[in-house]
């Protein structure tokens, strides 16, 4: 995998060959674009045919220096910050990412961030996000295999070659330097909308109490009031 490569495309050892070899098998980045607040709209080419899914993901390992090479050799934590699906059409595709969350204070922050204090684990992060384009020939449309065969025969024979062992299969990848979020908002209403429906449960479950309690008091009544003349024993 070329990391931080403006255009790069990555296939397992068994694709290499084709690739190389001029078969038409391509997947890459073309362009990240900052749209402000934490939003980037990431596109790229391939060669595969349209409708296919391409999973789109922005990641930011939390060691610094770490990239997707020495993270496939050693346990490093990164966190997926955004994945969205792309469909291909006429060889482009496109995804738009929001790599930004909002705290409970109303902070931007991304998702790690949200979660290292209830971890307890303070992470020195990577100042890079390494941007993902990964085609997985099991996640694809009913009629991905019909169209393959319409496609040249080396790149039918480059595809059946993926094994079906759940990993990765082609990718593209580009690393960009983006710094951590800063600035705040409004508050998310979740807090309330959380305490409504507590106070809702609360007032449904009071009304629940009283109304067994005013059944149970009914019902003691009616064990002890005098018999009428009729329900006396004969």
């Amino acid at each position: 995998m070329a990391v931080g490569s403006l255009s790069c495309s990555s296939a397992p050892t068994n694709l290499r060959g084709l690739t190389n070899s001029g078969t038409p098998l391509n997947l890459s980045i073309r362009e990240i674009q900052d749209e402000g607040g934490g939003t980037y709209t990431v596109s790229g080419t391939t060669s595969l045919p349209s409708k296919t899914k391409i999973t789109v993901s922005a990641v930011r390992y939390l060691v610094e220096g770490a990239n997707p090479e020495t993270n496939s050799e050693t346990d490093i934590p990164y966190a997926i910050l955004d994945r969205q699906i792309a469909e291909v059409g006429q060889g482009n595709w496109q995804a738009e990412l929001n790599l930004w969350q909002i705290a409970p204070d109303g902070k931007f922050q991304e998702a790690w961030q949200l979660s290292q204090q209830d971890a307890n684990v303070i992470f020195n992060p990577d100042t890079n996000v390494t941007f993902l384009a990964t085609f997985d020939p099991v996640n694809q449309p009913e009629n991905f295999k019909a169209e393959v065969e319409k496609l040249d025969t080396s790149l039918q024979a480059a595809l059946a070659r993926f094994t079906p062992d759940g990993e990765l299969y082609l990718q593209a990848s580009r690393m960009m330097a983006i710094a951590l979020p800063t600035g705040q908002t409004t508050p998310p209403q979740t807090s309330r909308l959380t305490d409504g429906v507590r106070r809702s449960k609360r007032t449904a479950a009071s009304r629940t109490s009283q109304a067994n309690a005013t059944q149970e008091s009914t019902s003691w009544r009616k064990t002890t009031a005098p018999l009428k003349p009729d329900e006396m024993l004969r």
